[in-house]
This record gives structure tokens, sequence and C-alpha cells, in this order.
């Protein structure tokens, strides 16, 4: 795959096709190019993974840092998203306790940035549906995992038993309220349920929603949360809300989801 070259003088200790990589990625977004984002995504992570991180991590957030500059800071968090999900599956017997609560509190910076009240607007972002829908469903997924690690007192060290009661009890990391909200705070922000009841109704969803609502991102956002606490609810036995959840659900609410992501949904619910 081939990149862009840049002036900026980089000074780490990295193969130059993967600082092109970065640089170019951090550039699509900026451009909200979203057809290459989705290219970059979906395709350039996996093969510069083969060619070069095959028996170590992608480099840390201070080297990315140094390639496109700390005041980058959306298109670091969203590398980060990237960087934790790879440790997640590169781990057989599943990341450590530090990393768990570090990629919950890229999570975290990353959902205040799209749902922070002192945006007057949406978030100036755009990014491809399969990644929106990657992001949601890693995000309970996580937690998932966060339940199970810690359902399993006995494999752990004494050390490891203090550290996962700080984060619980002093940093909230991972519990299931701050994760609820996170969920119904994108319902709530795209107006998902409205749209939906007024697409099912025959009515034009737009005359229901704000510019909140009327975003691509969190129109996308929002019908994917729905799925997430679908999700969430079953993971904690409330069928009930679960099925409450996903009242207005329509498989493909009046063409705002591509052909390939009304498949990716359709697979979830198989």
């Amino acid at each position: 795959m081939d990149f862009d070259n840049s002036r900026r003088q980089i000074d780490v200790d990295l193969p130059k096709d993967v600082i092109q990589y970065i640089q170019y990625f951090k550039k699509m977004i900026d451009e909200q190019n979203v057809l290459d984002i989705q290219d970059l995504y979906e395709h350039g992570w996996a093969e510069i993974s083969e060619r070069y991180f095959t028996d170590k991590m992608w480099p840390d957030e201070r080297v990315v840092e140094q390639i496109v500059g700390s005041e980058s800071r959306l298109f670091i968090i969203l590398y980060k998203e990237l960087y934790y999900r790879d440790l997640y599956t590169r781990m057989s017997r599943g990341p450590s306790l530090a990393h768990r609560y570090d990629s919950y509190m890229n999570y975290q910076e990353l959902f205040s940035e799209i749902l922070s009240q002192h945006n007057q607007s949406p978030v100036n972002l755009k990014l491809p549906e399969i990644w929106l829908w990657d992001i949601i469903d890693e995000f309970v997924y996580q937690f998932q995992a966060f339940c199970l690690y810690k359902a399993n007192p006995g494999k752990r060290s004494a050390e490891e038993l203090e550290d996962l009661v700080e984060i619980e009890n002093t940093q909230n990391a991972w519990n299931i309220y701050p994760v609820l909200n996170i969920l119904y705070s994108l319902l709530t922000r795209s107006q998902i349920n409205i749209q939906l009841k007024a697409i099912r109704e025959g009515n034009d969803p737009d005359s229901v929603a704000d510019e909140f609502g009327r975003s691509e991102l969190y129109f996308r956002l929002g019908y994917f949360s729905l799925i997430g606490l679908l999700r969430t609810h079953v993971l904690l036995g409330d069928y009930h809300q679960a099925l409450q959840t996903v009242e207005y659900l329509d498989m493909d609410p009046k063409g705002k989801l591509s052909g390939n992501m009304f498949k990716y949904i359709v697979l979830f619910y198989v």
C-alpha cells in the first residue's frame, strides 16, 4: 500500500511505511474521506500488521504523537481504539488489568468528545459504518470481558485484586452504570427512537430530529447503540428491558444504512 510522503521530520524507530500509514490515516480523517478511511481501516491496518507487527504491538500513543503532533487529539483517541482492540485479539490469556483500564478510559474520552454538553453542534467527524459498529460492539464486548475477568478472583494475584478494587471503586472503570449511561446518552443525543418511530409511521425522520439526529455520525451510533443495549441487557438477564430497547428497531431504516452494514446487523441477530 502506497502512502503520501510528509515533510514532517520524524525521529522514531519505525519503518517508513508505518510512519506514512499513520500520517495518511490522520490526513484522511481530517479530510473526512470516508472511502479511504474505510480502506485504511479494513485493509491497511491488517496489511501493515502482517508486515511489521506479527510479533510485537503497534507503537503507543507517545510515538504516534511524535508522528502526527500532540494537538491531533481526536485522531490519537481513534488510533488507540484500534490499538487496544488489536491488543485484545493478540493476547490468548486476555490483556492485563492496566490495559483493560486504559482501553476503558480511552472509550470514555472518545464518547466524551462525541457527547460533550459543550458541543453546540455535532462533532466534525465522519467514519465508515463498519468502524462505528465495531466501536459499539467492542465497547460492550470489553465490558463483558471485564465482568468475566473479575469473576475469577482465584486466578488473580493479591496485587491484582487490590488494583481491581481500586479501579472499580475509585475510577468506576467498566462499571455497569457508566456503560449504560454512555449507550443511553447516544440514544438521546441521536434521537434515534423518535426517528425510527417516524419512519415506521411513514413520516420523514428529519422532521422530528435536530442537527444531531440528522448527523450520519450520531444517527448510526444511536442505531448501533440500540443493538449494544440489547446485548448488554441480555447479559444482565433483563430480557424485558432488552426487548423494550429495540421496540422501534428497523433492520434497514429508510436506507440510512448501507447494504454491507445491513448484512452485519443480520449476522448479529443470527
